[in-house]
């Protein structure tokens, strides 16, 4: 493996703080002193970093301090960070970042560190954290053959968020990315320009780490005849560089990675009847390789002695003995740079025994490294002459009324693609719906009109053949809230929305209007959709001995947890999973003149007209915990430590609202619909809320004395 020269820059110059004999810590208080530095792996040139560069880093250089509670100390720059930092005795991490953290660019790079330490009370505690690239890196090599045939000819390496080109004309050149969380995969197009000057695209994928060079080398080969003809092939060699470490710091070690030998080990590998050929993949690890699980329920069909085997624990006889039955395992590791590699090959023998019929093969592949790290992969092979396979859907794309199909195209056809579906291991004639393709040959089709929480099986079809693999799903349940009618009551100041010895789904703010002796939310037979009840939301000003506060008539999904003086502390939300398009329900409102108002509160004034609000919200909150009870969301009324619900939270998956400003027409109750916008249609909620308030700012204690009332909530699915 070659390795590009690598230069160690230290931007920031350690300070170490000491303690004189006069100086005092807090009995149960320690300090902490910081060496950090930032580590730059990969340099083609031995170039060095200017003033400039080095000053730029330092500004960006961002410094965070955990402890068990979460955020504790927030630097800037190194500027900002203070030469003594005193904590309480515990366990902390530390996090760093230095850098642009840009999609991709051939000269901004990132850089990241974290480290953990223990403070001690009465000692100072030195930390090292030193900042490691933590970009992907790409450099692109040309053979002189190219030159044999083009007349031009550049390469694009691109992840979905950013691109970046490469010509001879920037033959030195290293692409550097940030990958998104949720795709470690890069694209590459070769675009050419014949010596006849046509034009000639190749393209590709491959699967990627952070941390780690990865060297494309193009090269061309006239196979016989004229390429023109088709006797010609365009060779991509990938060289997998994990940046190498300095062994007087910490290194970072990266999770193994599982690679097949010139195709995604994360699809499916398609082979016709008859047709296997020896396949080969790649195990990579930056320590030495502990656990190489390879399983699969099919092995002993195909003649190995069992279906699940380690092959790092083997003897030499049972790797034989495997050989033998056509899996050839070799392993290396490399003492001086930590480097390991396994190479496992499926001979021609096995994968010829593997094609013989139609059949599916997943192979499942787990690493673990002597670092505990692990990283998991299945190889799978689909045996077919068919033209279309049928590949599982994603999760997400399976609604409780709706789902898109997914398939795949083996190979080039005139026939019609579809899809064909019906509920599952029943006698129902098939629904056949049209295909659409997209890139790399992927089939799709967005079916609607299905029963919630039922199982569908479907098949991929080219005109009336249909793929050999057939797939199932099951829709989601379409969930609805409990007590949604308000039937169900108990108890008198407060008054519960809950039935005796039923549990709680919904609560109000009555909790916080019982020392008053009043209630703001109770059941009410004179004004109804249905049934008994409907919910009577009544603002008005609670106090006691001429002491108190205005407050909103209310309703909401969670539990009112505590009245913190005058203020209330509620605990929002309930675990929900289904994905509705739609809030419906019944409303009768009667807004009232403003008489109370907030500084902190500009939308509303005295002498306004109030406004009632219903919202929902999905979303996967990650949870805030208050006196032993974790909730999506902890909402907090008083004015120093207010924390009010944010519709624009990035955990918010979807949201609806819609607000009153005058009186609902009539003396009964009127039909209200709210859509929910789904902002993320690839997350699936964790959790619901649903809150309804006769005065929209009674967050702010602002409003008059309004009423809402409100019943038969639904929920409404596709």
């Amino acid at each position: 493996m070659k390795y590009i020269k690598i230069v160690y820059l230290i931007l920031l110059s350690s300070f170490i703080i000491s303690c004189s004999n006069e100086e005092k810590w807090n009995e149960n208080e320690g300090t902490v002193s910081l060496n950090i530095g930032i580590k730059d792996h990969i340099e083609v040139s031995t170039r060095v970093l200017t003033d400039e560069e080095q000053t730029s880093l330092k500004e960006s250089c961002k410094v965070r301090i955990y402890s068990s509670n979460g955020l504790i100390r927030k630097y800037n720059g190194t500027e900002e960070m203070p030469n003594e930092i005193q904590l309480a005795a515990g366990t902390y991490n530390i996090a760093a970042t230095a850098g642009d953290s840009v999609a991709a660019s051939f000269d901004r790079k990132f850089y990241r560190g974290k480290e953990e330490f223990i403070i001690t009370a009465g000692v100072t505690t030195p930390v090292d954290i030193t900042c490691n690239i933590a970009n992907t890196l790409i450099k692109a090599n040309y053979a002189e053959s190219l030159n044999a045939a083009f007349s031009t000819y550049s390469i694009t390496v691109a992840t979905t968020e950013g691109s970046l080109t490469f010509s001879p004309d920037n033959a030195e050149a290293i692409g550097y990315y940030m990958l998104p969380e949720d795709n470690n995969k890069m694209t590459w197009t070769f675009n050419a320009t014949t010596l006849s000057g046509a034009d000639f695209t190749r393209s590709g994928d491959m699967n990627v780490d952070c941390s780690t060079l990865y060297s494309l080398s193009f090269s061309f080969e006239v196979v016989s005849g004229d390429y023109a003809d088709g006797g010609a092939t365009l060779f991509l060699d990938v060289e997998t560089t994990p940046l190498e470490e300095n062994t007087s710091e910490v290194p970072v070690y990266q999770r193994p990675s599982i690679s097949g030998e010139g195709f995604d080990i994360n699809a499916s590998q398609f082979i016709e009847i008859g047709n296997g050929k020896a396949t080969g993949f790649w195990i990579a690890t930056s320590s030495v390789l502990t656990n190489a699980l390879l399983s699969c329920d099919k092995f002993t069909e195909l003649g190995l002695p069992f279906n699940s085997f380690d092959m790092v624990a083997m003897t030499k006889d049972e790797r034989t003995q495997y050989e033998e039955k056509g899996i050839t395992i070799n392993n290396k590791y490399n003492i001086e740079t930590g480097q390991g590699n396994m190479k496992i090959t499926f001979s021609n023998e096995l994968m010829q025994k593997i094609s013989e019929k139609e059949a599916s093969y997943d192979i499942h592949i787990t690493a673990t490294d002597q670092n505990k790290k692990q990283r998991s992969a299945v190889l799978s092979f689909v045996i077919s002459n068919a033209t279309v396979i049928t590949k599982e859907v994603q999760e997400a794309d399976i609604w409780a009324s709706k789902a898109i199909l997914r398939g795949s195209l083996v190979k080039e056809t005139s026939e019609t693609l579809a899809f064909r579906y019906r509920i599952a291991n029943s006698n129902d004639q098939w629904t056949t719906v049209s295909a659409e393709k997209s890139g790399d040959n992927l089939l799709y089709a967005n079916i609607s009109g299905l029963r919630a929480a039922t199982s569908y099986e479907y098949q991929a079809m080219a005109g009336t053949g249909a793929s050999a693999v057939t797939c199932t799903f099951t829709t989601e349940t379409a969930s609805q809230l409990e007590n949604a009618g308000f039937e169900n009551w108990s108890g008198s100041k407060p008054m519960l929305v809950y039935g005796s010895g039923q549990s709680m789904f919904w609560d109000t703010g009555n909790h916080g209007s019982k020392m008053a002796g009043i209630d703001l939310t109770t059941a009410d037979s004179s004004i109804k959709h249905s049934g008994t009840y409907s919910a009577r939301l009544a603002s008005q000003k609670a106090e006691v001995l001429g002491m108190g506060k205005f407050a909103a008539g209310n309703v909401f999904i969670g539990k009112y947890l505590k009245t913190d003086g005058t203020d209330g502390v509620l605990g929002w939300g309930r675990p929900f999973s289904s994905r509705p398009k739609a809030l419906h329900g019944y409303i009768r409102y009667i807004p009232a003149t403003v008489q109370y108002e907030s500084d902190a509160c500009t939308e509303l004034k005295k002498g306004d007209t109030d406004q009632g609000q219903v919202y929902i919200a999905l979303g996967d909150w990650s949870g805030e915990t208050y006196n032993g009870e974790t909730w999506p969301i902890i909402i907090k009324t008083k004015a120093k430590e207010r924390q009010l619900f944010d519709p624009s939270s990035t955990s918010v998956i979807a949201y609806g609202q819609q607000t009153w400003s005058s009186s609902t027409e009539g003396d009964g109750m009127i039909e209200f619909t709210i859509d929910l916008d789904y902002r993320d249609e690839n997350r699936k909620p964790q959790s619901i809320v649903v809150v309804a308030s006769a005065s929209k700012y009674g967050d702010y204690f602002v409003g008059g004395n309004s009423t809402m009332w409100l019943d038969d909530l639904e929920l409404i699915y596709e």
